[in-house]
């Protein structure tokens, strides 16, 4: 029997579905956007999102950082020094 890894859920859209299979297939890791929300609100105590605290580039990189995306690759897809994409993300990290 083949796992089917959640993608049967009802909640999840045809787009999830390919995207998921095309990320693993390639040997990143994917989060479904339900399973982003899911997490958002997990950690988030307040009852806030903590997403909310980002600013839009730091935002970015944590949907990059989500879909499994390295340094170089986030570095490279937003025009940004490997070392500023480096920084950027620890701020995103030291907010949430």
């Amino acid at each position: 029997m083949i796992p089917d890894f959640g993608l049967r859920k009802a909640s999840y859209s045809d787009t999830d579905r390919v995207n998921t299979i095309k990320s693993v297939c390639s040997g990143k890791r994917y989060l479904a956007s339900t399973q982003m929300e899911d997490l958002s609100r997990l950690m988030s105590e307040d009852g806030n999102n903590p997403f909310d605290r980002l600013s839009p580039r730091e935002m970015e990189v944590a949907l990059l950082l989500l879909k499994g995306e390295g340094l170089r690759e986030i570095a490279e897809a937003l025009h940004l020094s490997p070392s500023t994409a480096s920084t950027v993300k620890t701020r995103v990290f030291d907010k949430l």
